[in-house]
């Protein structure tokens, strides 16, 4: 009897430490918002994360976030190792009984973003383009990074300035732009009335002052007299200011 016992403790045993090594993340996500790799964060850039995490769960964002450093932080899985994407839709379905939003990945390699099966291009496109730097450490935050821009819900604030251009030159129309972010991108149409005489965009970049410009080569067979110039700002998170219009003379 008691051998039948001892080899029931043993099997036990075993499961537990199979799916404690099959993925960690797993293991700790339930419980915590921040899985942190095997390779140590800094303490204080550790904090900083789970300070962002918290502030935006406060805030209403719903996120959890893994750290996967090596592939030993993938347990059981490390083929996915260099896959961001892949390992999130993983991890995703692992969890997906008890927790069903957010999940950013952060790796060398990039970003996975899953969110219960709904469509996240959009975030993830948002977040991109943040550099991910060596280590635990650059991970950790290129995670501050992503959860604060995911977090932003203000638009950028724009304003079209009136100008002017002759026909047949490059003209120049200014504006001034601000965003919380320190990036922000531009929309611009010039129209006639209610017809678009033309359109150009800035990509979102980082903003140097609040003075900005786009260059339009102005055709020259353009009628003279007065157009309506507006500008929309867009962020990294996707949000769009209200728009601005100004006056713009053709000479």
């Amino acid at each position: 009897m008691l051998s039948i016992v001892l080899v029931m403790a043993l099997g036990l045993l075993a499961s537990a430490s199979a799916s404690a090594d099959g993925d960690p993340a797993s293991d700790v996500l339930p419980f915590d918002d921040v899985y942190l790799p095997l390779e140590p964060v800094t303490p204080a850039l550790a904090q900083q994360l789970k300070d962002a995490v918290a502030a935006a769960n406060k805030g209403g964002l719903k996120i959890k976030v893994a750290l996967i450093a090596t592939a030993a932080d993938l347990g059981s899985v490390p083929s996915l190792f260099g896959m961001p994407g892949q390992y999130s839709r993983f991890l995703g379905a692992e969890l997906l009984t008890i927790y069903k939003e957010r999940l950013l990945i952060v790796m060398p390699a990039g970003f996975g973003l899953y969110r219960g099966g709904q469509p996240t291009d959009a975030e993830l496109a948002s977040i991109t383009g943040i550099k991910i730097g060596v280590g635990s450490d650059g991970l950790a935050q290129a995670a501050i990074d992503a959860v604060k821009r995911l977090d932003d819900g203000q638009p950028p604030v724009v304003k079209a300035q009136r100008g002017s251009g002759k026909r047949g030159t490059k003209a120049t129309l200014r504006y001034l732009v601000s965003d919380n972010s320190g990036s922000a991108g531009v929309k611009v149409t010039v129209a006639r009335g209610k017809k678009a005489v033309a359109t150009l965009s800035s990509p979102v970049k980082p903003i140097h002052g609040a003075g900005g410009s786009l260059t339009w080569k102005v055709p020259a067979k353009t009628a003279r007299g007065v157009l309506t110039y507006c500008i929309v700002g867009v962020d990294a998170a996707g949000n769009r200011s209200k728009q601005s219009c100004a006056p713009f003379r053709i000479l």
